[in-house]
Order: C-alpha cells, then sequence, then structure tokens
C-alpha cells in the first residue's frame, strides 16, 4: 500500500541534510573582503552620495531659477493677467486652509 511515514520522514530529513551540506560547502568557498576593501568601498560609496547630492542641489537650482525667471518674464509682459493668477491661487490656498478639517483638526489636536 503504502511507505511508512516515518520512514518518509527520515529520508526527507537526510536529503535536506545533504542540500544544507552542499550549500554551506558553496558558501565557505566565497571570501569575505578585508577591513581595507570595506573602508574603501565605504569612501567610495561616499564620494558618490556627496557627487549625486550635488547633482541634485544644481538641477534644483537651475529648475527653481527657470521658474522664477519665467514667472518674472509673464509679470513684465502681461501684468494684469499675472496678477490676477497670482490672486486666484492665492485666495485657493486661503480656503483651503480655511475649510479643510483636517488641517485644522489636526494642528488643534496636537497643541493640546
Amino acid at each position: 500500500m503504502g511507505k511508512d511515514p516515518k520512514l518518509e520522514d527520515e529520508l526527507w530529513m537526510e536529503g535536506l541534510n545533504r542540500q544544507f551540506d552542499r550549500l554551506d560547502q558553496m558558501f565557505e568557498e566565497v571570501n569575505s573582503p578585508s577591513f581595507e576593501e570595506l573602508e574603501m568601498l565605504a569612501v567610495r560609496t561616499a564620494k558618490n552620495r556627496h557627487l549625486r547630492q550635488r547633482k541634485e542641489f544644481l538641477i534644483f537650482l537651475l529648475v527653481a531659477v527657470f521658474i522664477v525667471g519665467s514667472c518674472l518674464m509673464a509679470a513684465l509682459a502681461i501684468p494684469r493677467v499675472f496678477l490676477i493668477i497670482h490672486g486666484i491661487s492665492l485666495l485657493t490656498g486661503i480656503a483651503i486652509l480655511l475649510f479643510s478639517e483636517g488641517v485644522r483638526g489636526k494642528g488643534k489636536r496636537e497643541i493640546q
């Protein structure tokens, strides 16, 4: 009929142990890096992070200057339209702050 459940469990455990032994042998051959290599990796990572942050900051500045410049050009070219758009956005922001329960309620709960 069927095999003995204890015998099946023992065979399964032996196979599992063989697989774990093979896995252990594979990872014994891997060399771990030395302290100097880890230190060089940390220094290189810090330099790369610094360069990436510097590039992101320069991109931010360029975008900010572009936005401010285009707003100034719009204000000088068509001042009436610019003031209307500016006024509408200011009133919309104030209305959102006044009528928003989440913004007002959250601040009151934190103060108490």
